[in-house]
């Protein structure tokens, strides 16, 4: 709130949730009473090997930290562009104070965006394991 102020960061939600309202809509359709769902099918999906699933992983890692990045490096432009608008909006200032921390404050942030990224990664290797029929394989595995 302190990099963009009150007034902007409520319009900035509001625009963040008409996504979410609109998407609402498939699952339960404006003025229907009790929405009717309906059953699909299940494919059986042959498990990805792990090598596929590892580097599928760090992709998402990989873009995970660098969303994560850019988000803290436009925050702190704007936090700075608040502060100081004579100066205009500097990102590259920003990414430098990124990428060379020198307080904790700094070297906090840059672990929480790495965190972030390796969040990601395992979030992604979750996601494409189970879609590939993997958790059904340890089941059988298992017995």
């Amino acid at each position: 709130v302190d990099a963009i102020g009150w007034r902007n960061f409520f319009l900035c939600t509001i625009a963040a949730g008409l996504p979410g309202m609109i998407l609402l809509q498939r699952f339960s359709p404006f003025g229907a009473r009790d929405p009717e769902f309906a059953v699909e099918t299940v494919r059986v999906a042959r498990p990805l090997r792990r090598g596929v699933l590892i580097v599928r992983s760090a992709i998402g890692g990989a873009i995970g930290s660098l969303v994560g990045a850019l988000a803290v490096v436009l925050l702190g432009a704007m936090k700075q562009f608040h502060k100081a608008p004579e100066q205009g909006f500097d990102v590259m200032a920003s990414l430098s104070a990124f990428l060379s921390p020198q307080t904790l404050a700094g070297w906090l942030q840059l672990a929480g965006v790495l965190l972030f990224g390796a969040v990601m990664a395992l979030a992604t290797a979750a996601t494409f394991f189970a879609r590939s029929g993997g958790v059904a394989t340890l089941k059988e595995n298992t017995r």
